[in-house]
């Protein structure tokens, strides 16, 4: 796996099925599909009718639509042409939702302007680090204007904490509890090798989002929630799942009664300090994962004081 590979492409930015869209692509949306007149006095005249419900609004005002509102303005239009008024539509409109069965996917809309904007976030923050960015390196990476930026967000410190907020780590979390399926019966080799592969996947995934996770830790100290979130969103959920595995193996006799959140901090550990934080205190970042060997000789060393001693191997 390439340690260069962007932090896009591994923790992702999560995204919205219901994409927010400006009535002017709300607009030549329906008309392309139609090929029927659409102007914003129509929209204004469905919404008003109850035909379409009320849009969001960006800060600046300006209002917007779901690829559902595309769909029903065609159902609309549709209607209009076969000669049925607006108040008969609004009588027939709830009970045929998907009438033309078009979906967000098949009308090729563009991303919301907000996701837009976070994407190319997540490309420079982590590149030129939080001090060095600013809206205009954003806005150039996105392709539009700092004043659009504007309408989203008040400044690059409230663009940036969105960027954290909405960094997804359900990839990782999801791999780790495969991992860590409850086997009814598992034996210590199996445990054993459990271990092995949880390790190699935490390493391996800090270490090809190297920049972001350089870029929590250099701006935690300003931002302390920011840390507190990551350890919320993933070193928690992560550690509970930990904390349940080894649960379930003192009660097979595979390990020993010991302090489960105690064995937990320890395992983490292994990974974040020996192979991740020592070489972030160099500035060097996480430079270095262990060879399959070293992986296994870790795990002994964390087992031989897990292993209740009257386990049969």
């Amino acid at each position: 796996m390439s340690k260069n590979t962007h932090v896009d492409e591994r923790i992702e930015i999560q995204g919205d099925n219901h994409r927010l869209i400006t009535v002017g692509v709300l607009i030549e949306r329906v008309r392309s599909l139609t090929g029927q007149r659409c102007t914003p006095q129509m929209i204004n005249n469905y919404e008003k009718q109850g035909l379409l419900q009320h849009s969001a609004k960006t800060k600046g005002g300006f209002r917007l639509f779901s690829a559902k509102d595309i769909q029903t303005t065609i159902c609309i239009k549709a209607w209009q042409s076969q000669g049925l008024s607006l108040n008969d539509i609004k009588i027939k409109l709830p009970e045929s939702p998907d009438k033309l069965d078009i979906y967000a996917d098949a009308l090729n809309l563009p991303d919301d302007r907000r996701m837009q904007i976070l994407k190319a976030s997540s490309r420079v923050f982590p590149r030129k680090g939080y001090e060095a960015t600013t809206i205009q390196d954003i806005a150039e990476e996105a392709n539009i204007s700092p004043s659009m930026i504007y309408q989203y967000f008040t400044d690059k410190e409230e663009l940036f904490l969105a960027f954290t907020e909405r960094m997804s780590f359900s990839n990782i979390l999801f791999n780790i509890d495969k991992s860590l399926e409850i086997k009814e019966y598992p034996d210590l080799q199996n445990v054993r090798s459990t271990l092995i592969e949880l390790g190699r996947q935490f390493t391996s995934d800090h270490a090809s989002n190297v920049d972001f996770i350089r870029l929590l830790y250099s701006v935690a100290k300003k931002y302390p929630h920011i840390g507190q979130d990551y350890l919320r969103r993933f070193v928690g959920p992560m550690d509970g799942l930990l904390e349940n595995y080894f649960n379930h193996l003192i009660k097979l006799g595979i390990f020993r009664p010991i302090n489960t959140k105690l064995a937990v901090k320890i395992y983490s550990g292994i990974w974040t300090s020996i192979f991740g934080l020592r070489d972030m205190f160099y500035g060097k970042g996480i430079i270095y994962i262990p060879e399959e060997m070293e992986f296994g000789e870790m795990v002994d060393i964390f087992l031989a004081g897990m292993v209740n001693r009257h386990e049969k191997k």
